[in-house]
């Protein structure tokens, strides 16, 4: 299930990152690696976790 499906309050385990370049960057600089696990606080105002 992508991160974007979780609900609020949520958690999940990072199997994979996939997307482009500059996505996996960005979580990779928020040490978001596969085996991280993640919860869901909010959501941002275009409804992306």
């Amino acid at each position: 299930m992508p991160l974007k499906d979780l609900e609020i309050g949520k958690s999940g385990i990072v199997l994979t990152i996939d997307g482009e370049k500059p996505l996996r960057r960005r979580l990779l600089e928020m040490e978001i690696t596969p085996r991280t696990i993640v919860t869901v606080k909010k959501l941002l105002p275009w409804g992306t976790p």
